[in-house]
């Protein structure tokens, strides 16, 4: 009995953690599953998400140089659209270097989150626009902390998170310039499986 219930235990606290492990993970992709490239991806493949029924989201990050009406900051820039993030927290205050709250979803067209060390660094506070190539945008939000900052090539400088739809007016985009995609999805464990092994062969 004392062997029996040894192992049932331990199973059981194995399994716990390796799903606390999962959640975990999902959170730091802000997702389950995550296709990442340099170029747009074939329209099938997020069709294929929707017909199962997962959840969708797109981000899309790159270097730039971002101007104050004084200063100039080599940034990484963050664009992401209205479904950013599916796993993990977004967290945003009304000041720089402090804790912050959950926000629900990432900022509106014709505003711009940033990085709490880039307001001195730029020397703007709240409310006052800067601008990302050709397009003025409002500094609306300090950014706290993102699930997904990671790290890599385009993590270099401080975050700048946009709205994808700002990403064209912008005219930063232009070819040539490194890009990275990244597409998320989340749903059902079984979802996810089905999904990860269908698109797999197709990347």
């Amino acid at each position: 009995v004392i062997a029996i219930s040894t192992v049932t235990t331990i199973t059981l606290f194995v399994d716990r953690l390796q799903q606390a492990l999962l959640l975990e993970s999902a959170s730091f992709l802000a997702a389950d599953v995550v296709i990442s490239s340099s170029a747009p991806i074939r329209p099938e493949l997020t069709e294929y998400a929707t017909v199962l029924g997962l959840r969708k989201a797109e981000t899309l990050s790159f270097l730039s140089m971002v101007f104050s009406a004084e200063q100039a900051q080599f940034s990484s820039v963050k664009a992401v659209d209205d479904n950013y993030p599916l796993r993990g927290k977004l967290i945003v205050s009304d000041e720089p270097f402090v804790r912050g709250t959950v926000s629900d979803g990432g900022p509106v067209p014709g505003e711009v989150w940033l990085e709490s060390r880039l307001f001195p660094s730029l020397d703007v506070e709240r409310g006052e626009v800067i601008d990302v190539g050709i397009s003025g945008l409002i500094a609306s939000q300090v950014l706290i902390k993102e699930p997904d900052k990671g790290g890599g090539f385009n993590a270099t400088g401080p975050r700048v998170l946009m709205n994808m739809r700002d990403v064209e007016a912008t005219g930063v985009v232009q070819p040539g310039s490194r890009l990275t995609y990244r597409y998320l999805f989340a749903g059902s464990a079984p979802l996810i499986e089905e999904f990860s092994a269908w698109a797999k062969p197709r990347l």
